[in-house]
């Protein structure tokens, strides 16, 4: 995409590698002002129906609520078993100190509880990387929603300066990504879900 947009997340997977300085993305270009046209014309739509509006922001809210409560389960339960693992090397050591442990035996139990621990810290990394990606909307954000709304609804043209575009769009967590193969511009968030096909 020429121009650059904070909401704009390529959806190739190639471009995982895009810190690859060996690597070219092969994802074509999108104009910024095309892409920019699109989303606000898609954002626009959805805020000047209020209904529509409420339903999907309450909608996804319960949704993410619903992955978070999972997800937090989940993590508490790992964050439980590192606690239990890391009282295993307490009880190896007591043991070493004593002398009813030799130093080789002690260090191989101690390097595989260890491991244990650091796969463990692993997936509840992704899972903390997953409760980020699963916000629920606070009442704080829910207000200014409401005023954006009511503010800006009636002058939602292209004139809206970019600064309180670009704040709006943070307010709704829009991304949009752009496949050339396609042709295809998604575009999700709070209030909008939608894959349009773009010429430009």
């Amino acid at each position: 995409m020429s121009g650059s947009a904070g909401y704009y997340k390529c959806q190739l997977k190639s471009c995982e590698r895009r810190n690859d300085p060996a690597h070219n993305c092969d994802n074509g270009y999108m104009w910024y002002e095309a892409a920019d046209e699109a989303v606000w014309s898609t954002v626009r739509d959805a805020m000047l129906d209020e209904n529509r509006l409420w339903v999907a922001v309450n909608r996804r809210s319960e949704e993410a609520l619903k992955v978070r409560e999972a997800l937090e389960t989940s993590l508490t339960a790992m964050q439980l078993r590192i606690q239990r693992e890391q009282d295993k090397i307490g009880r190896l050591l007591d043991l070493y100190a004593a002398g009813d442990l030799d130093r080789e035996t002690y260090l191989a139990k101690c390097k595989t509880i260890e491991d244990g621990i650091t796969s463990i810290s692993v997936q509840a990394q992704d899972l903390e990387k997953r409760l980020a990606e699963n916000p629920v909307i606070l009442p704080d954000q829910e207000e200014a929603l409401r005023i954006f709304q009511r503010e800006i609804s009636s002058r939602m043209t292209g004139d809206v300066p970019m600064a309180e575009k670009r704040k709006l769009l943070d307010l709704l967590r829009v991304e949009a990504s752009w496949d050339s193969r396609t042709k295809q511009l998604s575009i999700t968030g709070l209030v909008v879900d939608a894959v349009l096909s773009v010429s430009r």
